[in-house]
C-alpha cells in the first residue's frame, strides 16, 4: 500500500507529492540521497488516504530514533503551535526573536491614542523607529490571519499616531503583524497598500518567521523529543523558551525547578548535541 492521497490541515484533498516530502526532509538538513530513501520508506507503511499530521508524526519519529538535529528542525511549526495553548508565550518567543537581530522590546505595553488607550502585545525600537507589534496566535493548522486583523491594527496604529502628534513625538512608527501561520491574500494586499510590516510562515520570502528562526538557531524548547507539557510549562514559567536558554542550565538546576532528574538529563543532553552541532553552543 502506498499513499495516493493527502488531506490538508484545512480538510482538503490533494494528490499526495513524494518530492515535497523529500524537499522537507532536504530542509531539515537530511541528505538528498537519504531523503529519497526515508520517503521511500515511510510511504510504503500509511495508507493510500493519509492526513498531513500523520505524515508529520512518522516522519517525526523516524528523525528522532535516528538524526535529533534534522528531527527539531523538522518539527518547527508544531513545536511553535506547542508554545500554547494561549499566546502570551508565543509573544515572549517573538520578542526574543526580535531581541536577537537588535530590536529593544517591550511585552503587553499600553499607549495611549487619541480616543482610547491600547494594549500593544509588543513594542519595538530599532535605529529610532516604534514599531507596533501585533502577535497573532494559533494553535491549529490551517487557520489564515484575514484582513480583518491587519485593518484593526492600522486604525490602532492611526489613532497613536494622532496622539503622538498632539504631544509632539514626531518618532516614526510602524505596525507590524506577526503570526505563526500564514496571511490571506487580501491581508498581504492591504498590508503593502498601508505600509504595514508582515512576518508570518513563508511570507516574506526572504524574512519570514521560520527564516528568522533557523538564521540564528532560534528554536523552542518545544522541538526538543523529549519535551512534555508538564516540563515545558515549568520550564516556560522560568522564563526558559528557547533551546539555547538551556546553554548554562544544569540537572539541579532542572531538577530545582519540578523535573525528574531522569528526564532533566535528557532534555539537557538533547539541547546541547542540537547547540553544538548547529554551531549555536
Amino acid at each position: 500500500m502506498t499513499i495516493k492521497e493527502v488531506v490538508k490541515s484545512d480538510k482538503t484533498l490533494e494528490k499526495f507529492n513524494k518530492e515535497k516530502l523529500c524537499k522537507s526532509l532536504i530542509k531539515a538538513g537530511v541528505a538528498r540521497k537519504d531523503a529519497q530513501v526515508i520517503c521511500k520508506d515511510i510511504i510504503k507503511h500509511l495508507p493510500e488516504r493519509t492526513d498531513t499530521q500523520t505524515i508529520h508524526k512518522t516522519v517525526h519519529k523516524f528523525l528522532c530514533k535516528n538524526n535529533l538535529v534534522c528531527a527539531v528542525k523538522y518539527s518547527l511549526k508544531k513545536a511553535i503551535m506547542d508554545l500554547g495553548p494561549e499566546g502570551r508565550v508565543f509573544e515572549k518567543y517573538t520578542a526574543r526573536i526580535l531581541n536577537e537581530y537588535g530590536y529593544i522590546t517591550k511585552v503587553n505595553q499600553i499607549m495611549k491614542g487619541k480616543c482610547v488607550d491600547h494594549e500593544i502585545d509588543i513594542l519595538a525600537i530599532k535605529d529610532g523607529v516604534h514599531y507596533i507589534i501585533e502577535n497573532k496566535y494559533h494553535n491549529q493548522r490551517g487557520i489564515k490571519s484575514d484582513v480583518k486583523v491587519v485593518m484593526y491594527l492600522y486604525a490602532r496604529l492611526l489613532d497613536i499616531e494622532e496622539k503622538r502628534r498632539e504631544n509632539k513625538d514626531m518618532a516614526q512608527h510602524i505596525a507590524w503583524l506577526i503570526t505563526n501561520t500564514k496571511f490571506t491574500y487580501n491581508t498581504i494586499l492591504f498590508a503593502r497598500c498601508r505600509n504595514i510590516k508582515l512576518t508570518g510562515w513563508k511570507y516574506p520570502k526572504k524574512e519570514s518567521l521560520e527564516k528568522l528562526i533557523e538564521e540564528k538557531s532560534l528554536y523552542p524548547i518545544t522541538a526538543l523529543p523529549s519535551i512534555n507539557n508538564t516540563t515545558k510549562n515549568l520550564l516556560f514559567q522560568n522564563n526558559i523558551i528557547l533551546i539555547k536558554d538551556l546553554t548554562s542550565a544544569t540537572e539541579n538546576d532542572l531538577m530545582r525547578i519540578g523535573i525528574f532528574r531522569k528526564n532533566a538529563t535528557k532534555i539537557l543532553n538533547e539541547a546541547q548535541e542540537f547547540l553544538k552541532i548547529t554551531n549555536k553552543y
